[in-house]
């Protein structure tokens, strides 16, 4: 088997960290090594298909004690540096030693998900009031300006509802 390599560009999300982990789950099990994750794009080398964990958190929040926490499971669960070339470079995310009890994994994965549930959960209650007072003021000034920032609080009050739902339904997953 020759070491073909792919980069995918794969965009994501804070709220999309659990899609993530599923996504490389998948790759592992149809034969692709993730070895380098560089922002959103991830490095595969082509290897036998097995069944790969990996635990990821976003930077979103990263001076909170939620990131030392990371670090301390990536220590000590994750595959050791000189078995993993991902192990080795990435900081937000890390194939797991599955030899090893995941407790804490679980833990992690649940306090994570709450944050962000709660962060999205709050964003998107905080960008839907200004658009209950720009609807208001639109139908009542008729203003084309108006218009316009109805329409972009719209789509942070979309984007931040969409992640809330998503972290509200993986979360139920686990």
């Amino acid at each position: 088997m020759k070491n073909k390599t792919i980069t995918i560009f794969h965009p994501y999300t804070h709220a999309s960290s659990i899609n993530i982990e599923k996504w490389l789950r998948k790759k592992a099990n149809s034969g692709w090594r993730l070895i380098e994750e560089n922002n959103c794009f991830f490095t595969f080398r082509e290897c036998t298909p097995y069944d790969g964990f990996f635990l990821m958190h976003s930077d979103f929040g990263a001076e909170s004690v939620m990131y030392f926490e990371f670090l301390k499971i990536k220590e000590k669960y994750g595959i050791p540096k000189t078995k993993s070339d991902l192990n080795k470079t990435a900081t937000i995310i890390f194939e797991i030693d599955k030899t090893k009890p995941n407790y804490e994994i679980v833990a992690f994965k649940k306090k994570r998900n709450k944050y962000y549930k709660k962060h999205y959960g709050s964003f998107s209650i905080f960008s839907g009031i200004p658009i209950l007072f720009l609807i208001y003021d639109y139908f009542f000034t008729r203003e084309k300006d108006i218009l316009f920032l109805l329409c972009l609080t719209s789509l942070v009050f979309l984007h931040c509802f969409s992640q809330f739902i998503i972290i509200r339904r993986h979360s139920k997953d686990q």
